[in-house]
């Protein structure tokens, strides 16, 4: 057998989490989430599935994420706003580092592209970086994980959303 145990499993993860859009500004929150690596191969967060293949080289492991599937998420993250944008993404990266005791993960999940907002006439377009620094803890056997609180990305990405929408000029309707 292999001398690291593997990060099949539950992992409690929390960090910062920082939207940045050029032009308009960064914002930053603290996440918590629930990350769960299948040993079909897929990996999971509270927000459903993000990735049918991880793999893992030591201490070192890696998620293949759909560049596809992480625009979805924050399309949806957008919400009303999402009637007027347009995001592509390029690269989309999920890398960390199980601890030596196979207890603890550390790593980073980056997404970085494009948000286009045609409105008014108008049409604003930045480049898109997320970076969620995240660590966190096996969940023990038999336990609850800890509730996610994965809002985070919305709640950044339609504040600075609001900001777009605002340099174009859109007023948003309140339902």
């Amino acid at each position: 057998g292999s001398a690291w145990a593997d990060v099949t499993g539950a992992w409690n993860v929390g960090g910062i989490e920082t939207i940045t859009l050029s032009g308009l500004g960064r914002e930053k929150v603290y996440v918590r989430d629930v990350f769960t690596f299948d040993e079909d191969g897929s990996f999971s967060t509270s927000e459903g599935t993000w990735a049918d293949r991880w793999t893992q080289k030591k201490r070192n492991f890696h998620v293949d994420l759909d560049p596809a599937v992480m625009e979805e998420y924050l399309m949806d993250a957008l919400g009303a706003y999402s009637r007027y944008a347009t995001i592509t993404l390029g690269a989309v990266t999920l890398n960390g580092t199980e601890s030596k005791n196979g207890q603890k993960i550390s790593g980073i999940l980056k997404l970085t592209g494009k948000l286009v907002l045609n409105a008014n006439g108008r049409t604003i377009r930045s480049r898109l970086t997320m970076r969620y620094d995240f660590s966190g803890s096996r969940t023990a056997a038999g336990t609850q994980a800890q509730s996610a609180d994965p809002a985070g990305a919305d709640t950044l990405l339609k504040a600075l959303a609001q900001d777009m929408a605002e340099t174009a000029g859109i007023k948003e309707q309140q339902p």
